[in-house]
């Protein structure tokens, strides 16, 4: 499809009506009132095709500037290439809702002054900075009822034999290999003086059986 150079080109789904909220908008969308100074949220609603903003200023946060008999006055930052420049635009009132954004901060200047009186009152310093979360306080830990366990990874570096991952252990002195897959870890002793070629052949063969239940107990395996 081409570039369309449309008004409302793209806004399929940004003025598209919720889902079970199509039809005739409520009165309380009317009854609202405003005044200049209030802080308002642009949202275009495609159910009311007279005085929608501009698809560039859907969900942006302006301030009320002049209010008429069915719209009001906004005015919003918008970027214009490298600069912010504030537009005041027109739009009808069921575009336009009360923003929620200095909900908490009124919260907390109503709080701060309740704390300032009391701290006036007892004659002491009350810091109304906001604090960062800090760390968890010290605690013991007991270990009666439950040990200490070290956890460490292995000291050995990967051995990469055809698809399959081998872990060398120096410290054993019979050439132990660990052999890790998805499911199970096997410890299975393989002497590579007996077998200096094909170690990992006799190893395959070994996992194999113990994995089919052949296991008469003469290997060592540590799941």
């Amino acid at each position: 499809m081409t570039n369309t150079k449309g008004y409302r080109r793209g806004t399929r789904y940004m003025f598209a009506r919720k889902f079970r909220k199509h039809g005739t908008l409520p009165t309380s969308v009317y009854m609202r009132v405003y005044r200049r100074g209030d802080i308002v949220d642009i949202v275009g609603d495609g159910g009311v095709q007279k005085g929608m903003p501009h698809k560039s200023y859907h969900g942006k946060t302006g301030r009320v500037f002049n209010v008429t008999k069915h719209a009001v006055g906004v005015i919003v930052n918008k970027r214009v290439g490298n600069r912010i420049i504030a537009k005041r635009i027109n739009v009808r009132i069921e575009h336009v809702r009360p923003s929620k954004c200095r909900l908490e901060f009124l919260k907390r200047v109503k709080e701060n002054d309740e704390k300032r009186k009391l701290a006036k009152e007892k004659g002491v310093h009350y810091s109304l900075k906001r604090e960062p979360v800090g760390p968890r306080p010290a605690h013991l830990v007991r270990t009666r009822a439950q040990p200490v366990v070290t956890l460490q990874p292995l000291p050995s570096p990967v051995i990469n034999v055809g698809t399959q991952r081998w872990w060398r252990c120096p410290s054993l002195r019979d050439a132990l290999f660990v052999l890790v897959s998805n499911d199970a870890r096997l410890l299975i002793p393989v002497h590579k003086k007996l077998y200096p070629t094909y170690w990992y052949v006799h190893a395959s063969m070994l996992m194999r059986g113990i994995l089919n239940g052949a296991w008469n107990g003469s290997q060592q395996m540590c799941l």
